[in-house]
């Protein structure tokens, strides 16, 4: 078993502890002679419960323990197995784990169902190379957390942010989680008429208003009712409104990532309209044809993590032989995979300002 902290409880809090027992060194699962039994201690070598392992599955038991509110904060806890099979005694059949603060954050706020996180861990054969170097709430934050952030930078989630606006106003990022601005336009302004008419819509006038040619129905109550060609006028109105809003209003808009601000400046009155780009911790906000994009990249980056620590420590507290090279090979190829396909959608980038 590997000699590291894989768990964690907090003070007055309950932990349930997890062991594999095979055949042998990577061999097949296996249930022990007997029930095997647990010892676990503090930090400080004392007892502090005993008791029989309850089975899940084949050669897999647990077993629970609730700490003290008073619980030594540490990563010294200690979980002792004692089983045999084929009348042999399991060796190194014991796990530190650790006791946090009471009260303390979460260890990891990323959302993802089990099923799910199972598919990430299959690239390491899972369930036969279970926990060979991380934990499942290590894979989730080493992982499964980058690769989220990769997909929601390539695909944001969208909210909108209204309100009105006439003169300079400062928005800031309305959360953690906002990573950008999608779209900044200034909607619903006001009209600005001239002091006259063009010499164009007076021709028009003439020709589509005075001749009655588009003047289809002159009884009040009738349908098309338009006495005097009232609708051209207002359309024609509009049309000069627009031009002069065009020409006049000044709409500016600067996005401050680092700030988290966003800086919008209108001549005019109107409705501020903001689409912000966010990133989100739950695996179920990705669309349903991504996610194994999704999978497939923390499966690198997780290929990558184990290349790296082999690469690094010394081999012998695992209890086989990692090539690292290979997993930096594959690691890479999944990344190819994924970026392929996401380069054939464009880039999300600060699309409109106006």
């Amino acid at each position: 078993m590997a000699a590291k902290n894989q768990t964690k409880v907090q003070q007055g809090g309950t932990v349930t502890l997890e062991v594999a027992f095979r055949l042998y060194s990577g061999g097949p699962l296996t249930d022990p002679d007997t029930v095997p039994t647990f010892t676990i201690k503090d930090p400080n070598n004392v007892i502090m419960a005993t008791g029989d392992g309850t089975k899940t599955a084949i050669g897999c038991y647990t077993a629970t323990y609730v700490s003290s509110e008073t619980a030594e904060v540490s990563d010294q806890w200690k979980i002792e197995w004692v089983a045999t099979i084929n009348s042999f005694v399991v060796p190194d059949s014991w796990e530190y784990f650790e006791v946090v603060t009471s009260g303390s954050a979460s260890f990891t706020n990323i959302l993802i169902a089990d099923n799910w996180l199972k598919q990430v861990k299959k690239v390491l054969a899972y369930p036969s190379l279970d926990k060979a170097i991380l934990s499942d709430d290590e894979i989730i934050d080493y992982c499964v957390h980058p690769a989220l952030v990769a997909f929601f930078t390539k695909f944001p989630l969208k909210t909108t942010t209204q309100q009105g606006i006439n003169g300079e106003v400062v928005i800031n990022f309305p959360d953690i989680y906002t990573i950008g601005v999608m779209d900044v336009r200034v909607v619903d302004i006001g009209l600005i008429y001239g002091t006259g008419t063009s010499f164009w819509d007076l021709v028009s006038y003439n020709v589509m208003g005075a001749s009655g040619s588009m003047n289809p129905g002159q009884m009040f109550g009738a349908k098309g009712y338009n006495p005097n060609s009232l609708w051209q006028q207002r359309m024609f109105q509009r049309q000069v409104a627009k031009s002069l809003q065009n020409q006049n209003a000044t709409i500016k808009a600067r996005v401050n990532p680092y700030e988290k601000k966003v800086y919008i400046y209108s001549s005019i009155s109107g409705t501020l309209n903001i689409i912000w780009a966010k990133y989100s911790v739950n695996f179920d906000d990705i669309k349903f044809e991504r996610k194994y994009d999704v999978i497939k990249l923390a499966q690198a980056y997780l290929l990558e993590h184990l290349a790296d620590t082999t690469s690094i420590l010394n081999d012998s507290n695992l209890d086989i032989t990692v090539n690292a090279d290979t997993l930096k090979t594959r690691a890479t190829e999944l990344k190819t995979e994924v970026k392929e396909l996401w380069d054939q959608f464009p880039d999300i980038v600060f699309l409109h300002n106006a």
